[in-house]
């Protein structure tokens, strides 16, 4: 019995990666880590400025008070995502939750129906901040602990984001970071590698167009950019289009403020892929804000 469950394990962990890695195809690694934080910058992650994409680059993010943000993406195969979260730049918190579920359990002869189904779950509870070195240099750090879940295995890891930028000039930003810097535990016999990612990029903006170019390096030391063009309308409306090298996959948002909430909607194009996923967001930024 032992012998069986084993095999049919280890055909889980092949289909579970080979129907992650189709429906998705937007990193190596755990499929949580390398999803989009945002429907206005999409692909781009070296955005600083807004909660929304807090995780991943927490530096410029807003004084006071806190504010909340919610996110939800339907993707292909029945395969939910959310991330929800609250705070400031001294403090902000959360968490995300990615399933993927009925997915057949076979055996090595030829049959047509599956014996069994099973789900796949990963996820992040995530913690952090952001330090003033100055009017114009920012440092932020988030701290994530990470889980995951494939039949009866279990396990449990941890990232670390580090993010820095640098105002040039009014119209400029500088900034640079590592993504996803951590170790997972052995799911049942091996463990999942994490989506490391180091980076560094460049924006400019006036009259509220804003363009950003980033270069990024991951750890099979592949080199990739991302791209970003955005445009803003005195915080009432916001739209961007991004692509990503790493996946081929471009995306185009935008976002709408009414009162003290902010309604987005972002579509992921896969070049490579038939999916193209939908990503909704909420936010509620109290007056001040």
């Amino acid at each position: 019995m032992h012998f069986h469950g084993y095999l049919h394990f280890k055909r889980i962990i092949a289909l579970s990666a080979f129907c992650l890695a189709t429906l998705l195809h937007a990193g190596s690694g755990l499929t949580v880590l390398s999803l989009p934080e945002d429907p206005v910058n999409g692909w781009y992650v070296a955005s600083p400025g807004g909660l929304p994409n807090a995780v991943s680059q927490p530096v410029f993010l807003p004084e006071s008070p806190v504010s909340w943000h919610g996110m939800h993406g339907f993707w292909m195969f029945d395969t939910p995502y959310s991330r929800v979260m609250g705070g400031n730049r001294k403090f902000f918190g959360g968490a995300s939750f990615l399933k993927t579920e009925g997915i057949e359990i076979r055996t090595d002869m030829a049959q047509e129906e599956p014996i069994g189904e099973t789900g796949y779950y990963n996820g992040t509870l995530f913690v952090g901040r952001e330090w003033i070195i100055s009017q114009d240099l920012r440092v932020g750090t988030t701290a994530q602990l990470v889980f995951e879940r494939l039949y009866h295995a279990s396990a449990l890891g941890s990232a670390l984001n580090l993010a820095t930028a640098w105002r040039v000039n009014e119209f400029g930003l500088l900034t640079a970071g590592v993504r996803n810097l951590g170790k997972m535990q052995d799911l049942y016999k091996s463990a999942t590698h994490l989506p490391l990612d180091v980076y560094t990029g460049f924006s400019a903006g006036m009259k509220g167009l804003q363009a950003g170019l980033s270069i990024h390096l991951d750890d099979e030391a592949a080199v990739y950019g991302t791209g970003l063009i955005r445009y803003d309308t005195n915080g009432v409306f916001s739209a961007g289009f991004s692509y990503s090298g790493l996946n081929n996959s471009w995306h185009i948002g935008g976002n709408l403020r009414y009162q003290q909430f902010r309604f987005g909607v972002g579509r992921f194009f896969m070049q490579d892929q038939i999916a193209c996923p939908v990503v909704l967001s909420i936010a509620y930024m109290p007056e001040g804000d």
